[in-house]
């Protein structure tokens, strides 16, 4: 899920579902979460499902919008 901030849009939030670098499964309940501000990435952090929702609920209360949905499943060390 991709979030936007209103006004300008310079803050991005990204959240991607998860696979192993080992054998390639994907994840049920980790994914990755890219903080970008204004075109340059500021943060990365691997989130539970749980923590995606409430960090979702969250922007989506605080004026960002969903602009698109991410579901190509980024590589993470698990």
């Amino acid at each position: 899920m991709r979030l936007q901030s209103s006004g300008n849009g310079s803050m991005i939030v990204d959240f991607y579902p998860t696979k192993s670098w080992i054998d390639g499964n994907i994840f049920e309940d980790k994914f990755l979460k890219v903080l970008t501000f204004s075109g340059k990435t500021m943060k990365k952090k691997v989130v539970s499902h749980a923590e995606m929702i409430a960090e979702i609920s969250s922007y989506l209360l605080h004026n960002y919008t969903a602009i698109s949905n991410n579901t190509l499943p980024q590589f993470i060390r698990s």
